[in-house]
């Protein structure tokens, strides 16, 4: 989950994968999970590049369900 201010959002999947690659959210299926260095490589130079304002301004275009939850809350 990236957050920019009170009120812009948007989800992304986590860097961490199952053995065959998945990403489990909610933890549902209960497989260990491994850090995945090419996601996390991708995800550090997001922000070490200040790149998260971009990527939630560019979800949000691409899916207007994300600009009416309520990130305050989050």
């Amino acid at each position: 989950m990236f957050l920019v201010g009170d009120s812009k959002g948007s989800i992304a999947a986590p860097p961490y994968v199952d053995e065959y690659g998945e990403t489990d959210p909610g933890l549902i299926r209960g497989n260990p999970l491994k850090l995945c260095p090419s996601a996390y490589n991708e995800l550090n130079q997001l922000w070490l590049n200040h790149g998260v304002p971009e990527r939630v301004a560019r979800d949000l275009e691409k899916s207007p369900r994300l600009s009416s939850m309520n990130w305050s809350m989050m």
